[in-house]
């Protein structure tokens, strides 16, 4: 499905492939953000892509995958002749064969219909997988990826796919949201005892979980007194049932809740509820980590890792903590840290919400994109 408004010589007519909720991520937020954000010169439309509607689907073959991409196809050919887009918007994959091959298909049969492209690599890594090609497919690869009118990255940190298949043009744009802590009237009060732990993301080994559960079976061996959230989807019901076997063994049941997929104001209640956020990955395709912005509006210090993008979020020591990834001895103790030191908790929190308000607002967020369309037009 896709949606257009009537066309305006003045404005810069942008075409947005991409998925939106469900299933809720970081890279199917921002694209529902972008496609609803008011420019004052750009007019977006979208054509919605839905391979996947819940999280353990994301990167796995099915038949009827084969069916939307077809019907995908024929969508942003149809949305590019009513609406006379001239910008083709598309978010790479990550370092994902299948994901790869699909981007490959869509990119060759409709990149030519339209006068510039942009790539958003919400996802860093595709780049990788081209060394691990046959010639022939080198060659679909390089018709389809390579030379890029214009690439957005969301940090100088993250895979630079833009230099590998020589995008034109590069920037660097990272993610902005809606200050639902202000919408809310949230005012955090420090400290409480006991404190309370939140994870939001993809429940799966390289998004941390696994690091964090280690981590909380040390601080409760040491006597520690804590609770924990754990918001996301598992990525597989193995998984699944190897966390909750964790949680059993390691005597963490009154500690630990998995509260699954939660949305809209029973979400942003977690953030106000929790006292920090952890969050240490290592994932195969991180570039940023939305639910760190989420975290700072509402004033949380975040626990994160040295991991692609973070680090330009996190300011180490000043909006949060960073450790080594997959230490879950460090993590522990930086918990720790947080913990005993509620002065800490509130110093961090207040310099995070600070820099959120300065750097990462949805306002600030369009109109680096906004500007970004009107340059690559030119």
């Amino acid at each position: 499905m896709y949606f257009f408004k009537r066309k305006s010589k003045q404005q810069t007519r942008v075409l947005v492939v991409g998925q939106t909720p469900p299933p809720h991520n970081g890279q199917s937020i921002m694209i529902e953000n972008l496609i609803r954000s008011k420019y004052k010169e750009i007019q977006t439309f979208h054509v919605r892509m839905a391979f996947s509607a819940t999280i353990d689907e994301i990167g796995i073959f099915k038949i009827k995958k084969v069916w939307h991409l077809a019907q995908t196809i024929f969508r942003i050919a149809l949305a590019r002749i009513r609406t006379g887009a001239t910008i083709l918007y598309y978010p790479p994959a990550g370092p994902n064969k299948l994901p790869m091959y699909r981007d490959i298909t869509i990119l060759l049969c409709t990149r030519w219909m339209f006068k510039k492209t942009v790539f958003h690599y919400h996802a860093g890594g595709v780049s990788e997988l081209y060394p691990t090609l046959s010639t022939t497919l080198k060659t679909l690869y390089r018709a389809a990826y390579f030379s890029a009118d214009a690439a957005i990255l969301l940090a100088q940190e993250n895979p630079r796919d833009d230099h590998v298949l020589k995008a034109k043009r590069s920037y660097i744009i990272p993610y902005g949201i809606h200050d639902y802590a202000t919408d809310r009237m949230f005012t955090r009060t420090y400290p409480r005892n006991p404190q309370h732990i939140l994870f939001v993301g993809v429940l799966c080994e390289s998004k941390g979980v696994l690091v964090l559960l280690s981590a909380l079976k040390q601080l409760c061996k040491a006597g520690h007194q804590f609770t924990a959230s754990f918001l996301g989807a598992f990525e597989s019901p193995e998984f699944e049932t190897k966390c909750l076997a964790i949680v059993q063994n390691s005597r963490l049941i009154e500690q630990v809740t998995f509260k699954g997929v939660l949305t809209g104001d029973i979400k942003w209640k977690a953030y106000e509820d929790a006292d920090v956020l952890c969050f240490p990955t290592f994932y195969e395709s991180e570039t940023f980590g939305l639910v760190i912005l989420e975290a700072m509006q509402f004033g949380l210090p975040v626990i994160s890792t040295f991991w692609r993008g973070v680090p330009s979020i996190v300011d180490n020591s000043q909006t949060g903590l960073l450790i080594p990834t997959q230490d879950s001895t460090a993590l522990a103790l930086t918990i720790q840290q947080l913990l005993e030191a509620p002065g800490l908790v509130k110093k961090l929190g207040e310099n995070g919400r600070r820099k959120f308000e300065t750097n990462y607002s949805k306002e600030i967020f369009t109109e680096r994109m906004e500007r970004m369309f009107k340059e690559v037009i030119l």
